[in-house]
């Protein structure tokens, strides 16, 4: 036999029962929060503990207050189950500065090494009177037969290379180009000699085109394989073949020192510059050397 329930009697008990589980999960996320908030006041102290102990091996006295704001707690945040962790020791704004210094540090360095070069090559000095220099028999850009004796009474600015030459070469006649200009300003003329390393190639007609991209006063010098030897060998000039291609004859470049050297109106050796010199090293050196070169002359 079947007992019925007033359906009143069954709202009382649903109600009733959704307050018992209602209660229950209440307790239920109490116990669970009381969990998370004793984890989080252990892990405190352990901080806490940590850094006061750091701070007395100092010998700095820290309390409650300053170990928890060491920690990054402030003394009005209250603890929750994410609690506030103590910034690491990089940052992006760290990351930047570091970024910022060792840019300015390299910069500083390049700066540096320039300015070091610079005073190097300007402070090099020859004492005695160097063996270089010699007779030399060869033909300027016009075919017109030249000799070392064809340039006595002048000063000369003596550079060794090639036509063919892709850089090099024509960057450093440029600039003496503009090193003749300067000293020419201040009343100081010097005829600049070029004379071939490359025989093979280095043509009157070649010269003679070549010639035309450069400084007006600038001669050209070419000759026979052994002409340009014995030229180069007077001043200890080094140059040869390199990166010669097998299929082309005339395909190959001339490794060759890089040196402009300054002879006085007898022909001989003066002063000697480097290609690591600028234009305004080699103006001040060459007026200084002509300017003593005219006193020991005017003196003898």
């Amino acid at each position: 036999m079947h007992r019925y329930i007033p359906v009143r009697s069954l709202e009382v008990l649903r109600k009733r029962n959704f307050k018992v589980l209602a209660s229950i999960n209440a307790k239920a996320l109490i116990g669970v929060r009381c969990v998370e908030r004793e984890y989080a006041y252990t892990s405190l102290r352990r901080v806490s503990g940590t850094a006061k102990r750091s701070a007395e091996k100092v010998g700095v006295p820290v309390g409650k207050a300053e170990t928890a704001t060491a920690v990054g707690i402030s003394s009005g945040s209250t603890l929750e189950p994410n609690v506030r962790q103590a910034r690491g020791p990089i940052t992006f704004l760290s990351l930047a500065l570091a970024a910022i210094a060792a840019g300015g540090t390299l910069i500083y360095y390049k700066t540096e090494k320039e300015a070091k070069t610079k005073r190097v090559a300007s402070v090099v000095k020859t004492t005695g009177k160097a063996a270089l220099g010699g007779p030399w028999v060869l033909v300027d850009q016009d075919g017109v037969p030249r000799t070392d004796a064809s340039y006595k009474g002048q000063y000369q600015l003596l550079y060794f290379g090639f036509t063919f030459c892709p850089d090099i070469c024509p960057s450093e006649l440029v600039k003496i180009g503009k090193v003749l200009d300067a000293l020419e300003s201040k009343g100081v003329t010097l005829t600049p000699l070029f004379i071939s390393v490359d025989p093979a190639r280095d043509t009157v007609g070649q010269l003679k085109n070549y010639s035309q991209d450069f400084h007006p006063r600038f001669q050209f010098l070419t000759g026979t394989p052994e002409q340009l030897k014995k030229a180069a060998k007077a001043y200890r000039v080094y140059f040869s073949k390199a990166n010669e291609n097998a299929s082309d004859d005339e395909d190959y470049l001339v490794d060759h020192s890089i040196v402009f050297y300054l002879l006085n109106p007898q022909g001989e050796f003066l002063d000697f510059y480097t290609q690591r010199m600028q234009v305004g090293d080699i103006v001040e050196r060459a007026l200084a050397t002509v300017k003593a070169n005219a006193q020991t002359a005017s003196s003898a």
